[in-house]
């Protein structure tokens, strides 16, 4: 009875350390996942602001921005900029309910997930005589629900010379 005891005892032991190790590598795994999920809607979103950003240009009559400049933060808010782009068709990005959203003459669509939160988005404007205009975006991903957050910030110069 004695051996028997010991045996159960040993082998509920083992198994609650083996259990406890498989419940925890299972939470490791969806953070790990939930994080990358993070990354790749940060990474995008940053790549798809920079490329219309990059080919930007200076507005020739005044429809977009104030005449002559390249990008503006509408109503000096530096949670959102403005410019015109490549095609000539006004682009926003702005925050707004925890999300990067575009604005066109087409309407507004949202480039970052519902599955996280973005905040502090900034765009900070450089835009001095002699020197080529240029954006600094940044931005803090958060998902409260598995308590990862992280910041993320570029530097995006606008291509075309303003000659």
């Amino acid at each position: 009875m004695v051996e028997l005891l010991t045996a159960m005892t040993l082998f509920l032991a083992i198994s609650g350390i083996v259990f406890g190790a498989a419940a925890s590598l299972i939470r490791y795994q969806e953070q790990m996942v939930a994080m990358q999920g993070m990354l790749n809607d940060s990474s995008y979103v940053l790549e798809y602001m920079g490329r219309f950003m990059r080919m930007a240009r200076r507005d020739p009559d005044g429809g977009c921005l104030s005449l002559g400049q390249n990008f503006q933060n509408p109503g000096a808010d530096t949670t959102n900029v403005r410019f015109l782009d490549h095609d000539g068709t006004c682009r926003r990005f702005f925050l707004e309910n925890g999300q990067i959203k575009e604005e066109t003459d087409e309407g507004t669509v949202p480039l970052t997930s519902s599955n996280h939160t973005i905040d502090d988005l900034s765009f900070v404007i450089v835009d001095e005589i002699g020197q080529q205009p240029r954006v600094t975006v940044s931005f803090d991903v958060i998902n409260s629900g598995l308590d990862i957050d992280f910041n993320l910030q570029t530097t995006v110069s606008q291509r075309n010379l303003n000659l």
